[in-house]
């Protein structure tokens, strides 16, 4: 019995109220101090130089993995997300994260990630790029948190997902995919960006938008491909909200 370590369901790793910094031997030795496989949610708290070890694999049971207030030094294949290893996993959130370089940690991508994940966020972090076999990687149909980060383009890869709402304000976009406009999307937030228009040409745009917020961009008209939307939006309830004119009705270009 003595050898038996603890139960923990709901892990907040503090770096700050542990006064580490998050270094591999550091996590290592805090995480070998309880039975890993006994944890639902696992928070990882103001570290500043976090680098997650392979026995972050050991977490079998996690549903819920939060990163807040961190900076992403090395988090690599050996210790990746993957439905192996964490098969239960529903949500995915990073919040005001640094990552080397702006770019998504290997351990965020494996070939392998959990089929069952339904929200991911990535809010309020320095992302300024995803990778282009992203819809490879991450599973199709959930719903995705990109705002307040880095990026300059929604790629194509995250249009392909398929997610049921995804919610980008405040990133520096100036490009969109068409085929964002094709999916399933109920809901689009692009307000805050640097966006001037939206994609000239869709050839099957979607029917299931019910939002959509493009405040405080450029955009001032929307494009014939987006009037059977907008009627049917502002038909219902005064759900759209668009550039500068704001509350005022969007013209349409002859």
């Amino acid at each position: 019995m003595a050898n038996i370590l603890p139960s923990c369901y709901v892990v907040n790793f503090d770096c700050h109220a542990l006064r580490i910094s998050g270094r591999f031997d550091e996590v290592q030795s805090e995480w070998s101090k309880f039975d890993k496989g006994t944890s639902w949610t696992l928070r990882i708290l103001h570290c500043s130089a976090l680098e997650v070890p392979p026995s972050f694999v050991e977490f079998h049971g996690l549903q819920q993995i939060e990163v807040y207030n961190s900076t992403i030094v090395d988090w690599s294949a050996d210790s990746t997300i993957s439905s192996t290893n964490h098969p239960e996993m529903v949500v995915l959130s990073v919040v005001r994260v640094n990552m080397t370089d702006g770019l998504l940690p290997l351990g965020l991508q494996s070939q392998e990630f959990p089929p069952g994940l339904r929200q991911i966020n990535f809010c309020e972090t320095n992302l300024k790029t995803l990778p282009d076999d992203l819809d490879s990687n991450w599973p199709s149909g959930a719903g995705i948190y990109m705002e307040n980060n880095k990026l300059t383009e929604i790629p194509a890869a995250l249009a392909h997902l398929r997610p049921v709402y995804l919610m980008a304000r405040g990133n520096p976009i100036t490009q969109l995919p068409s085929e964002l406009f094709e999916g399933v999307l109920s809901y689009l937030t692009l307000g805050g960006t640097n966006l001037a228009e939206l994609p000239q040409n869709v050839a099957e745009p979607s029917t299931a938008l019910a939002y959509l917020d493009v405040t405080d961009t450029d955009i001032a008209f929307f494009r014939s491909w987006m009037e059977p939307l907008v009627e049917d939006m502002l038909g219902v309830t005064p759900l759209l909200a668009a550039g500068v004119l704001r509350t005022a009705p969007i013209s349409m270009p002859s």
